[in-house]
């Protein structure tokens, strides 16, 4: 592609922005976890309002999706259940959200990754909360990567029962660069990594699941000025 469309995501300390472009297209910050809507203090409501003045730009929301394992799963008969109860709340947060004039993207991503609330071992409960989730919403997606992927779904490979009408949008990350900060990058869409093996080291798009991402998160919490964190993404295309 050569269109790339650069942005930031969470970070409410100071304005993270994106070193790649000094106009930022597109923001991503958290509108809740588990059952509960909150930011958290990952949603930089300052970045996006300056993002939404401007037309074409797109600000999304991303959902903590807590696993099984998790307290609040016992009140659901199954894991998929459980999943579908966040997807649904995440919908109600986005909803919100759009009301109250802080974003305007119809994406949620739903952030997967290692923690507690996850089995270590019965991966089809693990995959049960991921497919409610997805079903509940059509444009919701998987944010993720291989090796977290592999450790919740039990392969890189597997892949959700997504809808038939699906229009959701996948998003991945890597920890490559470590605390070294990679300053501007341009993404390599023609040399991503499909279903990249947990610990590769190339630093490139990897993707997971059978998923060509939309949106790679090439930098995560590289401190620059103040401490400020910022997570720095690329996207090839910005989804609805």
């Amino acid at each position: 592609m050569s269109t790339n469309y650069y942005g930031s995501d969470s970070g409410q300390d100071g304005n993270p922005q994106n070193p790649c472009s000094t106009d930022p297209q597109f923001y991503i910050g958290k509108i809740g976890e588990n059952l509960t809507i909150g930011d958290f203090g990952h949603f930089n409501y300052t970045l996006a309002h300056n993002l939404l003045n401007t037309p074409g730009n797109k600000v999304y929301g991303y959902w903590f999706v807590n696993g099984p394992l998790d307290s609040n799963a016992n009140n659901y008969p199954t894991p998929y259940d459980y999943g579908r109860a966040q997807g649904l709340k995440a919908k109600q947060a986005r909803d919100q959200f759009a009301q109250n004039g802080h974003l305007n993207g119809l994406t949620i991503f739903a952030d997967i990754e290692q923690h507690s609330t996850w089995s270590s071992s019965d991966f089809a409960a693990n995959q049960a909360v991921i497919n409610g989730f997805l079903s509940a919403y059509n444009y919701a997606g998987p944010y993720s990567a291989p090796c977290a992927w592999q450790d919740i779904t039990g392969s890189v490979e597997w892949r959700p029962d997504l809808p038939a009408d699906w229009a959701g949008s996948a998003w991945t990350y890597q920890y490559n660069y470590g605390s070294q900060d990679p300053g501007c990058i341009d993404g390599n869409w023609s040399n991503w990594e499909y279903n990249a093996p947990c610990g590769s080291t190339k630093k490139v798009m990897q993707g997971f699941g059978g998923f060509a991402p939309a949106i790679w998160q090439y930098a995560i919490d590289v401190s620059v000025g103040g401490g400020r964190l910022c997570d720095w993404d690329i996207a090839w295309v910005l989804p609805e």
